[in-house]
């Protein structure tokens, strides 16, 4: 009788913990992929940012330029991009705490403090753009000096 009742509190046991250990590796697993998912954007941004640097030291045709112009005028469009997202965040975070599912507030006002660092930050990433777009100007310039 005693086998018996072991027998069944050790499958018992089993059925208990094997599902949350199936939980927790699939748990892992999608961490992992989001983490990933996450980073590949990252390091190929530091990849790109390599080679333009490369590109910008070794420019010398019109072809150079122009290649180094659409680098920095896809990196203002990546950057505008980011502007209309915080620009969101923005309008959501003033919508208040029921906009954003509540959440733990840290004083009176926190939503709006973030709201203006989303404003801040959309600011801050549109004149980046322009100021990109004014260095992929001054390439496309020199494509055509060298042209000439």
């Amino acid at each position: 009788m005693k086998s018996n009742f072991l027998n069944i509190a050790v499958f018992a046991l089993v059925l208990t913990v094997a599902p949350t250990s199936f939980v927790a590796q699939d748990t892992s697993r999608k961490t992992d992929a989001m983490v990933q998912s996450e980073t590949k954007p990252l390091v190929q941004k530091a990849s790109t940012q390599k080679q333009g640097k490369t590109w910008i030291a070794n420019a010398k045709t019109p072809e150079d330029h122009r290649r180094i112009a659409a680098y920095f005028n896809r990196d203002a469009d990546r950057m505008e991009d980011e502007a209309k997202d915080h620009e969101y965040l923005a309008e959501v975070y003033r919508r208040g705490p029921s906009a954003t599912g509540g959440g733990k507030q840290g004083g009176g006002g926190s939503m709006f403090r973030t709201a203006e660092h989303c404003e801040s930050a959309a600011k801050s990433l549109r004149e980046a753009a322009q100021d990109l777009r004014e260095l992929a100007g001054e390439h496309e310039q020199m494509a055509k000096d060298i042209a000439k």
